[in-house]
């Protein structure tokens, strides 16, 4: 949902202030999405999950809350109504491949930004440094403590990823 509308405000403003790059507004939205996502999940986790750890139904009672709490005020900011954000034209149109198969640009884009996605987070938690502390931690939280590794940093940029990437896609 944050994806969506943080997507629908970039399109708004591409509409007021860039009206010839209105069909790219998409180019800028995915990483405002992601940006926006991240950081409202990492404020999230560092306010209301961090203090539940340990605690899995008040961590389920508790972020059912927040899910209720962010609708409402998504409701109160942009009213009850759905808002539209449109496809670009460069998104618009199918690829035919046969008489009862067509594949719209815009779901064969998806495909294709999930797979890249995927790509890059098996990459980052695979081959970098941040991967491998997200590793250590997950596998022995305090012997990652034990040599230097902050695990509630790697918690909190951790759960800003988890919450970022997937809502880039409602850009799209």
């Amino acid at each position: 949902m944050i994806g969506a509308y943080a997507t629908y405000m970039v399109q708004n403003l591409f509409q007021a202030y860039f009206p010839s790059m209105t069909g790219w507004y998409l180019v800028a939205a995915i990483p405002v999405a992601f940006l926006v996502s991240a950081i409202i999940g990492m404020i999230i986790e560092r306010i209301i999950i961090r203090p539940l750890y340990g605690r899995e139904l008040e961590t389920l009672l508790a972020t059912f809350g927040v899910s209720l709490i962010l609708m409402q005020l998504v409701r109160m900011i942009f009213g009850a109504q759905n808002v539209e954000v449109s496809n670009v034209d460069w998104l618009s149109g199918a690829y035919q491949v046969s008489s009862s198969l067509v594949l719209p640009f815009n779901r064969i884009a998806i495909i294709g930004f999930t797979i890249i996605i995927l790509m890059l987070l098996v990459y980052l938690l695979n081959k970098t440094r941040f991967g491998l502390f997200v590793r250590a931690v997950t596998q022995n939280r305090q012997m990652a403590r034990a040599v230097g590794i902050s695990s509630a940093r790697i918690d909190m940029l951790a759960f800003g990823l988890v919450q970022g990437w997937p809502v880039s896609l409602a850009a799209l």
